[in-house]
């Protein structure tokens, strides 16, 4: 994957094994980036399984279960 750092892009593309993320409105480097993307040979089945690991639906979960740990633990008098 080439993608340009926007958004949550570069949470996405964590990783070179992943892909390349570049600079928003550099045009030479997303041309390099594409180009030096398509010379790789990919591990598709890492790809697919991080990206299978980071559905919307999975880091939903997993926020909501870090703010009821927050909120649990704001709610604990100290000892």
């Amino acid at each position: 994957m080439v993608t340009t750092d926007v958004g949550g892009n570069r949470e996405v593309v964590s990783s070179p094994e992943l892909g390349q993320v570049v600079p928003f409105g550099d045009g030479q480097r997303l041309t390099d980036a594409i180009a030096n993307a398509l010379r790789q040979t990919w591990d598709r089945a890492r790809i697919r399984r991080h990206a299978e690991d980071n559905t919307w639906d999975k880091r939903i979960d997993t926020l909501e279960a870090e703010f009821h740990d927050l909120l649990r633990r704001r709610a604990k008098p100290p000892p």
